[in-house]
């Protein structure tokens, strides 16, 4: 079980991954299954109910194709939706 302090930075880990994921148009269990996982031990990590290992979020950002450092950015507007979500300029 994990404490507040840590609880609270699972669940907004877990919420960046997921939004990540749904980003690049998979599942879970795809995710899973490239990651070599339980798709109930993603789930568990996209609530906020596990920390996954350094290795797993290594893993987890080569598989989404994102820098490691960009499953740590928690704010709304983060520089992987910019790039993806931002219209471009003309001429």
């Amino acid at each position: 079980m994990l404490d507040g302090k840590h609880e609270h930075f699972a669940l907004r880990l877990g919420i960046r991954i997921m939004q990540i994921r749904r980003e690049m148009g998979l599942l879970q269990q795809q995710l899973a299954d490239c990651a070599g996982i339980n798709a109930g031990y993603l789930s568990l990590i996209e609530n906020g109910q596990r920390l996954p290992s350094l290795a797993m979020l290594s893993r987890l950002s080569k598989i989404l194709r994102v820098p490691l450092f960009e499953l740590f950015v928690f704010s709304k507007k983060n520089a992987s939706s910019r790039k993806r979500t931002s219209p471009k300029a003309d001429g």
